[in-house]
């Protein structure tokens, strides 16, 4: 009897203790779909989730209590509760104290253990804070030394510092007080409040919130440190600013404030509602990664290049976010899609025309490869800064809202909002809400953009007589899955004369199937270019038809419209990656229209085609490649000597030349600019003087050593530039040395010296370390940011289909998302390399 009546306090006991794991089981990894499931299953058995937390905020970490209160309607098999990296002790659930079955990663509870219905789990954790990734993670000011902490909670990141249901479609409630040093902000997502529970020790505080409003696991936030803040209480929400003390005199806070009140303004008229929650805080962050731009209800961590300047943009996509994502949550990670998007789209600035084009750029080439190329709803992928999701479900939006009208569209995010209000919601739901308030049926829309991938080509076909239009047609092909989509475009219609190419009408059209008829075109004037996808707003890639380029050829320099130009040469320089036009062909364009081209964006765009057609033709050892760079070098001169009007311009031509001077007279030229500049040359920055140093280096020209010594002379150069220097070399001996240490470097010096390492002309100096690094790239104890590194910077060993199947196979083969991408990135490159080095 005796040992029976002290049984339950020696489990008490047993528990206090602090096991950090007593089950014998290891997690098991899921796949992305099997977590999903997993996932679904528990969230059917839950309902009326609530926490509350005591939370103690350390130097190194945290402690503190849970009580966690949920109904539950099935207690046929175990329940899961997520405590990653937890120490966890005094465990009990509905009042029973338990030894806990703990892993490291959940907490299970025997069936035997739940009640259906009203269920309570109280116990005692502890964790360290982290340096990246998910969790509560901690930064050192290096200006100053102070500490400041930051929570990251997507995804999956909240079981880090709280033990919870960690998954979007589970919202509860969340009630949290803070103890941690009294000089502190604590800042979370609701007004902070004064804790029922005094702290004795005069140099800590207790601070209370209780966020009232449900909100999913990775939503709940939680920064603290010694922040400086600013306030705006004037009228209606409190805003507040806050940023770490070294920044204070860094910061426009009034500004800051005063376009967050009004980006405000704009979000709650368009959105029809007042923001959700009783204030919002935004956090200035600037030196991290994983904290850039991620969003938290009531206090957003906001991504800015320079703290004094407030970006409208970024402010009304962390604002959009507190509804679309906080407000109304997801229902599973495949779905953060839909949030990011609808936040993008309504927080659309007027952007620069070269941004936008190479964000589109981006996002057709990810649309197009075979692995880690996947639909915008695709479960089981989500990269950061996918060009998918910032890119391709945002023109998504503009088509619906293209084919809806401004208007509706915005009724259907209101009752969107109204619907799915503390709950969670996905893209089907979206789609229901959609189509009941429109009254159409959107399935083609969503099969086209959402569910359904890949890229079509469009060309337009014009038939004129007597200068009169009788027919102009759109040809679209079909992408790689056969799909024709119904996109709704706006052509552009053109004259061209001595003064450029000038826009004279845009017709709407609704482009079905594989010809489309522009009816709206017969018996206009024929035009001298036709652009069939004018402000970008298909998602598809144009052919430029032969009727614009023959009519037009002598302009295309002068484009009055920035955004056509712009598209018609990426256009045209995709079509010499795919094979479609031969690189001679493009490169007579180039130079019979760069020197007529003013514009700045334009010209930049071209620069870099040049300088990348280049290293094509040199891995590929095309039969006139050192002919034709030297061409595109002495363009570039040219261009340098004639544009001394436009500063900007003319250094950006100059830099290109200083990549492009190969032969050897060129190089003699550069070398003679750095003992003197001559011409119509500018002065040569720092910058440029070391370009010519590398690139003499590179081609082993013989002035190289006294130009060396000069220069050090002059200004010495870093470390990271003499490395690079060495790395560039011709010299098997300094790149085998190089090669030897880099796993052993840091990222920042890694990465610059194997861009240098192997340029596309010294393929035999490639070849000989091959396979040594094919085996550091598939060799999973080498750190992922090496073998990334090594995927983006060191692969190219020339240009055959034989390396671009292996790099698809290894592609395949990855588990890593980001690898698979880089590799199936490499592939595409020497395919592209093999086509342009193939053609006459």
């Amino acid at each position: 009897m005796l040992r029976l009546l002290l049984l339950p306090g020696l489990l008490a006991l047993l528990s206090l203790s602090g096991c950090q794991s007593t089950s014998s089981k290891k997690p098991v990894a899921l796949t992305p779909d099997a977590q999903r499931s997993a996932a679904m299953l528990r969230s059917a058995r839950l309902s009326g989730l609530a926490y509350r937390y005591r939370l103690t905020l350390g130097e190194h970490g945290f402690e503190g209590t849970a009580d966690i209160q949920f109904n539950l309607n099935d207690t046929t098999t175990p329940l899961s509760l997520d405590a990653k990296g937890l120490q966890l002790s005094a465990v009990t659930i509905n009042g029973r104290y338990l030894y806990p079955d703990y892993n490291g990663t959940q907490l299970t509870f025997s069936p035997a253990l739940l009640s259906n219905g009203s269920n309570r789990v109280t116990l005692t954790f502890s964790g360290q804070y982290q340096q990246n990734g998910s969790g509560l993670i901690s930064l050192i000011d290096p200006e100053d030394g102070r500490q400041y902490l930051y929570s990251h909670f997507e995804p999956n990141g909240a079981s880090r510092v709280f033990p919870l249901f960690d998954q979007p479609d589970l919202p509860a409630r969340f009630t949290l007080d803070v103890t941690a040093p009294s000089d502190w902000e604590i800042i979370s997502g609701s007004r902070p409040m004064t804790c029922d529970v005094q702290v004795e020790d005069d140099t800590r505080r207790c601070t209370a919130f209780d966020t009232r409003l449900t909100l999913s696991p990775h939503n709940m936030s939680l920064h603290a440190g010694p922040f400086v803040h600013w306030q705006n209480t004037d009228t209606g929400l409190p805003l507040a600013l806050y940023a770490r003390q070294s920044q204070q005199c860094q910061v426009d806070a009034a500004n800051w404030l005063s376009q967050t009140r009004q980006q405000l303004g704009v979000l709650e008229i368009r959105l029809g509602s007042h923001f959700p929650f009783d204030k919002y805080d935004q956090l200035l962050v600037q030196d991290s990664q994983t904290l850039a731009a991620q969003s938290h209800s009531g206090a957003a961590a906001v991504a800015f290049i320079r703290p004094t300047e407030a970006d409208a943009g970024s402010i009304s996509y962390q604002l959009a976010r507190q509804w679309f994502g906080n407000l109304v949550s997801i229902d599973w990670w495949h779905n953060r899609w839909l949030a990011d998007a609808i936040s993008q789209f309504l927080s659309m600035q007027p952007q620069a025309p070269q941004i936008q084009v190479q964000r589109r750029a981006q996002a057709y080439q990810a649309d197009s490869l075979p692995e880690s190329g996947h639909a915008v709803g695709a479960p089981s992928h989500y990269l950061a800064q996918d060009p998918i999701i910032n890119t391709k479900a945002v023109a998504a939006l503009e088509q619906l809202q293209a084919q809806l009208g401004g208007a509706q569209l915005d009724r259907v995010l209101q009752a969107y909002l109204q619907t799915y209000a503390g709950q969670a919601a996905g893209a089907s739901e979206f789609l229901e809400i959609a189509q009941r308030i429109s009254g159409r049926n959107l399935q083609p829309w969503f099969e086209d953009f959402i569910t359904g991938r890949g890229i079509n080509l469009l060309q337009a076909r014009v038939q004129c007589r007597d200068g009169v239009v009788e027919a102009l047609t759109l040809e679209q092909q079909p992408d790689l899955q056969g799909r024709l989509r119904h996109q709704s475009l706006r052509i552009g219609l053109y004259h061209a004369d001595r003064q450029g190419v000038h826009l004279d009408k845009v017709l709407p059209v609704m482009l079905s199937g594989n010809s489309t008829k522009v009816t709206q075109a017969t018996n206009l004037v024929c035009p001298d270019f036709i652009w069939p996808n004018e402000d970008n707003l298909g998602y598809l890639r144009v052919l430029p038809d032969e009727h614009s380029l023959s009519r037009s050829r002598l302009h295309l320099g002068q484009i009055h419209q920035p955004l056509t130009s712009l598209l018609l040469w990426q256009s045209l320089w995709q079509s010499v990656l795919d094979g479609h036009l031969p690189a001679r062909e493009y490169l007579a364009l180039v130079m019979l229209n760069a020197p007529q081209m003013s514009d700045l964006a334009t010209s930049q765009q071209l620069q870099s085609q040049l300088q990348a057609l280049a290293e094509y033709l040199a891995a590929g050892q095309h039969r006139e490649s050192e002919r034709l760079i030297d061409a595109m070098a002495q363009l570039s001169l040219q261009r340098a000597m004639e544009t001394g009007d436009n500063r900007v311009l003319q250094q950006t031509w100059l830099d290109t030349y200083l990549t492009l001077a190969q032969s050897r007279e060129a190089l003699d030229h550069l070398a003679s600019l750095l003992d003197s500049p001559a011409g119509r040359l500018p002065p040569l920055t720092q910058e440029q003087r070391f370009a010519i140093l590398l690139q003499l280096t590179r081609f082993d020209h013989p002035a190289t050593p006294r130009l060396l010594r000069s220069q050090n002379t002059l200004q010495p150069l870093s470390d990271t530039q003499q490395l690079m220097l060495r790395a560039v070399s011709p010299k098997a001996l300094e790149k085998r040395a190089l090669l030897a240490k880099l796993p052993l470097m840091a990222d920042a010096q890694r990465r610059p010296i194997m861009a240098s390492l192997y340029p596309p002309e010294q393929k035999l100096l490639s070849e000989a370390s091959q396979d040594l690094r094919l085996g550091w790239l598939q060799d999973e104890q080498q750190p992922l940011a090496f073998r990334y590194d090594l995927a983006s910077l060191l692969l190219h060993p020339g240009c055959d289909n034989q390396w671009a199947d292996k790099w698809q196979r290894l592609a395949k083969a990855s588990a890593q998302p980001q690898l698979m991408n880089k590799l199936e990135q490499q592939a595409q490159w020497t395919r592209q390399c093999t086509a342009i080095n193939q053609q006459p």
